[in-house]
């Protein structure tokens, strides 16, 4: 547990550095979350670095299952630590997709977010069209498509 609350604090950090951010401060976006070794440097929109901040602090909203949101919001957060969010945005991917929740409808498991559907498992590439995760020597994507249900952030709950 200790590797999370490191991975948290750490991802805090850089988020109050975003929000006090000159860049910030003229209402426009800065590069805010991390690296990855093999998609190099990139950053998240702010308002997403915020949410995450939030999205860590808070506690376990009302939904069906309880017990697996903690691994959603290490998921979410890892999708910006390692970039995929930044690529998967910079490819016109709609941030609902990667971090988005009705917690009003009952969604099929099509419908739900990235971080939602991710379940640990790897983000190993980033195209226009899938996102393709990866389990041992398991892949399966996640198809970009419209999500009209998704109308909330995770943070938003």
């Amino acid at each position: 547990m200790g590797r999370w609350l490191d991975l948290a604090a750490r991802l805090e950090k850089e988020a109050e550095g975003c929000a006090n951010s000159a860049n910030n401060a003229n209402g426009s976006f800065s590069e805010c979350f991390g690296t990855n070794d093999t998609i190099g440097t990139a950053g998240v929109p702010t308002f997403i670095a915020l949410g995450l901040h939030r999205l860590r602090s808070m506690p376990t909203p009302r939904v069906t299952n309880p017990a697996v949101w903690p691994e959603i919001v290490a998921d979410a957060s890892r999708l910006a630590q390692e970039g995929w969010a930044a690529k998967a945005i910079d490819l016109s991917w709609d941030a609902l997709h990667l971090f988005g929740w009705e917690p009003g409808v009952d969604l099929e498991a099509w419908d739900y977010s990235l971080a939602v559907v991710m379940e640990g498992w790897l983000v190993v590439d980033v195209s226009a069209d899938y996102i393709t995760l990866r389990k041992g020597n398991v892949s399966r994507p996640f198809k970009n498509r419209p999500r009209p249900a998704l109308t909330r952030y995770l943070w938003e709950l």
